[in-house]
């Protein structure tokens, strides 16, 4: 490749004059997307968009424009600038900085809301090594100009209730000496390494606490309040309306130490933290006057956790980043009144995430529980009490779990298809219960969430026996998947399945004609090849007719007489063609 250096370079110079002049940078293939950033004009900051990849191939992306309707803006840098400025606490005044050719912030301008003047530059710095911020108090009574660079640090002080236009100096630049601003009724606090002599000795890393008046800032009218110590290094400081909070390192490892701002005499209280933390980070300590410290901390010895928003549905709410960054991502759910906790996994790069944890809160925090089946299935007595409860088999990863699943079904309100399961579909085309104007609520006990159709046949039977009101046999269980057209379908892992229905006392389980051959001991197989199988096995099933007409008898045959919804019906046009409709 040596002697096309010269066929590269050209090539590339090519490429350059036929890209877009608000291209920042070529666009780059990942998936089926094309990543670039371009800065549009009028605007100082990029913005990191995408688009999808049009046919043609990657040549094509350098030459077509890619700013159009398809391109979606990632990040824009222009909005998140926004943060670079600070309002006064009356809300009248903005300062906000600027940036120079090379994007580095220099100048700080005030926008006056009551004016209709330009705004006015309170501050500019030449200096290509420095860099230009503002911040605010914690109280907001003052606005800091921050003019920092890699080894010094320099803070002008705004009050804007007096002038808005007039800076006060903190302390003078001096190479290695870095200054930390706070205020407190009528002290600024200082945190700087600074030692105050006249040999301008720097502390290095280690720092001091000083506090002044704000009507008297040099450095000989300061006031110690935390010395220097070899032993407890200061590396940080916070400050609330009645603590004062120091970050501190003892020995290599941090520590907290909570002082009170009405006794800065009095020792401090050191905050309890884990062992074997190694780093600490202050956390979003905004308000002022709030009592709560949050800290961030983390440790070799186990991973950091990061928390984060989830909305209704489940779904961590805003970008994908955070979950992008971790290693697994965990979700719990159950209800709030019971005592069970699931634990999924939504995201893990080091096993499957279709496993589940069974977790029991008592008064110590969650306890693992060893057998989900078993505790699911606790309070069933031997008494046939529930007469729309039956128990599904459901596989949760590589764990067998065992639900019952508990139906009720109300009749005082005309609703149509309440449930959206496709065995209400199923009952009321194959087996011909007339569910149609039916309110039926499923509960599956514990809080468990029926996610695989291993457990159609038992939400099935549930319903049918709701209908009409016979008790499903206690020691029967239900597994198997149920096909829109009354076909029982077979389902992975049956022999798992039936195993733990065993070891929990099951003696007979319902199963697709596909588990021919599959022997448990302990356990009788009834092989069924449809719903109406199942249901004439379950209840005493009898055959309907499949054609009626207008004006005939309907004979309600489907189950015994003894049921109650058995006989005899006269039923006119209007009625038998609502039927019909309801039965399509």
């Amino acid at each position: 490749m040596a002697g096309t250096r010269e066929l590269q370079c050209q090539i590339r110079q090519e490429m350059a004059s036929r890209m877009e002049k608000e291209l920042a940078s070529p666009p780059e293939r990942w998936g089926d997307w094309y990543y670039f950033v371009h800065i549009p004009q009028g605007k100082q900051f990029p913005i990191y968009s995408r688009r999808r990849a049009r046919q043609g191939g990657r040549l094509k992306a350098f030459f077509t424009s890619f700013f159009d309707k398809n391109s979606e803006v990632m990040i824009d840098i222009n909005e998140l600038a926004a943060e670079h400025g600070k309002w006064s606490d009356t809300g009248e005044y903005l300062y906000y900085t600027c940036s120079d050719v090379a994007q580095r912030p220099h100048r700080v301008l005030l926008w006056n809301l009551r004016s209709k003047d330009d705004d006015i530059a309170i501050y500019h710095d030449d200096n290509p090594k420095n860099f230009v911020d503002v911040t605010r108090t914690k109280n907001w009574q003052y606005v800091l100009i921050n003019v920092n660079s890699k080894t010094s640090s320099e803070i002008f002080l705004v009050d804007p209730k007096t002038s808005a236009t007039t800076l006060w100096k903190v302390a003078d630049r001096v190479d290695g000496i870095q200054y930390f601003v706070e205020h407190h009724e009528e002290h600024l606090y200082i945190l700087t390494n600074f030692l105050g002599d006249k040999k301008l000795a720097s502390l290095g890393n280690n720092y001091r606490l000083v506090r002044c008046k704000t009507d008297s800032l040099t450095s000989k009218a300061w006031e110690e309040v935390v010395p220097v110590e070899s032993e407890n290094w200061i590396e940080d400081m916070d400050i609330f309306a009645k603590h004062l909070i120091l970050y501190r390192r003892q020995n290599g490892l941090p520590i907290v130490h909570v002082f009170n701002l009405d006794s800065l005499k009095t020792p401090p209280w050191t905050v309890n933290l884990p062992s074997g933390i190694t780093v600490l980070t202050p956390g979003a300590n905004c308000d002022f006057n709030s009592s709560t410290l949050r800290l961030s901390i983390s440790s070799l010895m186990f991973g950091n956790i990061k928390i984060g928003h989830v909305t209704k549905s489940g779904e961590i709410a805003g970008p994908r980043t955070l979950e992008h960054m971790v290693d697994v991502c965990l979700h719990s759910e159950g209800d709030r009144l019971l005592s069970q906790r699931l634990l999924r996994s939504l995201k893990n790069r080091f096993a499957s995430t279709k496993e589940v944890g069974v977790f029991e809160m008592v008064d110590n925090g969650l306890r693992a529980v060893e057998n989900p089946s078993l505790k699911f299935l606790s309070d069933r007595t031997g008494e046939d009490t529930n007469a729309s409860a039956t128990v599904g088999v459901a596989l949760e990863g590589s764990r067998p779990l065992l639900v019952e699943i508990q139906l009720s079904r109300f009749n005082e309100r005309p609703v149509v298809d309440s449930l959206e399961f496709p065995e209400f579909r199923v009952l009321l085309k194959q087996a011909r219960l007339r569910l149609a104007r039916q309110d039926i609520f499923v509960n599956v006990v514990g809080g468990f969430r029926l996610e695989e159709p291993a457990t159609d046949i038992a939400v099935a039977v549930a319903i049918a026996s709701s209908y009409i009101e016979r008790p499903v046999p206690r020691d029967t269980v239900f597994v198997g998947e149920l096909g829109l057209g009354g076909e029982l379908r077979f389902v992975a892992q049956l022999e798992r399945r039936l195993f733990e229905a065993s070891k929990l006392g099951f003696k007979k389980c319902i199963v697709p004609q596909g588990a021919k051959g599959v022997k448990v001991d302990g356990m009788e197989l009834i092989l069924c090849s449809t719903l109406k199988d199942v249901l004439e096995k379950v209840f005493n099933y009898k055959s309907l007719p499949q054609q009626r007409k207008s004006g005939a008898t309907v004979h309600l045959d489907a189950f015994p007489e003894e049921d109650g919804v058995c006989g005899e019906v006269q039923v006119g046009q209007d009625a038998l063609d609502d039927d019909l409709a309801n039965d399509k």
